[in-house]
């Protein structure tokens, strides 16, 4: 009896701890209560939620653990970038990134912007620089930045949420992330940036989906120094080079994406990658898909057609495994396959 008494009062203490956290939790409103946000960010603690008003802020900002960061308007108004398109966080041009996050933290519905116009390849700055910490970014816009748009550097435990967000006409790369960092990309609108749409190098683990990844200056994807990503249903298209690259040890999967007019390969693989490539639609590039000094490979289930050389280009393949499996090959202006000799080639049950 006396345990059952224990267990109950337990509980009650639970309930009341629960209670109070949500009374604690408290929403500080910029401009009404605080002039900055970066003053409001100073006062919160963990579980509040900093409330921005329209209008635009110059300020660098360090995003606060477990600090909620959100422009003022409903939710289906920041899905839509309404709000993000009237909350603008400018730099004043004194800061090495506009925004840097920490564990736990959210900037949800704001548009960052840059006074300065140069860039410097040698520096790296980001709009949002997410440093061997995890938190969210959401519903924002990342744009005409003179460098890149978001930096996620460092191994971490939990993922990143990079979701719903426009990221364009950056002078770097639209999303960089380095060295083990953990990310889930999706639903983002990446294009136009002069650099690739998103580069994943150095052991990184990335899912990205759901993203439209168009007309980037090098590649719209590319994966580089052991980098592990997962890269189903987006559209890939009209990138300065690949699709999708992988090379140096990437290890890859491509799943139910449409890719297609990227002006080099619609999916290329080099320098000892390796990558299984299922169900997408490959299309209109100069080679479906590119295949030079890898590992092993799989394609299977795609459709491979209209592309202005071969289908599936092999080159120096020093050794590597292919296995090329019920695929729509048809149409492309050269070959199908391209002529080898240098890999182990399996093919089974492909249209020609």
């Amino acid at each position: 009896m006396k345990y059952k008494k224990l267990l109950i009062s337990a509980w009650v203490w639970g309930f009341i701890l629960i209670g109070l956290s949500t009374v604690w939790a408290e929403s500080l409103e910029v401009p009404q209560q605080f002039k900055t946000i970066s003053l409001a960010l100073a006062a919160a603690t963990a579980g509040d939620e900093v409330l921005v008003s329209p209008g635009t802020y110059h300020e660098n900002l360090m995003l606060k653990k477990g600090v909620i960061l959100r422009s003022r308007g409903n939710d289906e108004e920041r899905k839509n970038f309404i709000n993000a398109s009237r909350t603008i966080i400018q730099s004043p041009g004194d800061g090495d990134q506009i925004v840097l996050g920490t564990d736990d933290a959210v900037l949800d519905g704001f548009t960052l912007n840059d006074r300065q116009s140069q860039f410097n390849p040698r520096k790296k700055r980001y709009g949002v620089y997410i440093n061997k910490s995890t938190m969210t970014l959401t519903n924002c816009i990342i744009a005409s930045l003179p460098y890149s748009g978001v930096g996620i550097i460092g191994a971490t435990p939990e993922i990143n949420i990079i979701k719903n967000n426009r990221i364009y006409k950056n002078m770097g790369n639209g999303i960089t992330c380095e060295q083990g960092a953990k990310a889930q990309i999706e639903f983002c609108q990446i294009y136009l940036n002069e650099q690739s749409g998103i580069h994943n190098s150095t052991n990184v683990k990335v899912i990205i989906k759901h993203n439209t990844i168009r007309q980037n200056g090098i590649d719209g994807i590319m994966n580089s120094d052991r980098a592990e990503p997962v890269i189903t249903e987006n559209e890939i298209a009209g990138n300065g080079l690949n699709g999708v690259g992988l090379q140096r040890m990437s290890k890859g999967r491509v799943e139910s994406n449409k890719i297609w007019g990227n002006k080099q390969a619609g999916i290329g693989i080099r320098m000892g990658a390796e990558c299984v490539i299922l169900n997408n639609t490959i299309m209109e590039n100069l080679i479906g898909i590119g295949l030079m000094d890898i590992k092993q490979a799989v394609i299977e289930a795609n459709k491979i057609t209209g592309n202005y050389m071969v289908g599936i280009g092999l080159v120096r393949c020093r050794g590597g495994k292919v296995v090329i499996r019920k695929n729509d090959l048809r149409g492309n202006r050269l070959f199908p396959v391209s002529p080898n000799l240098a890999c182990e080639l399996i093919e089974e049950d492909n249209l020609k």
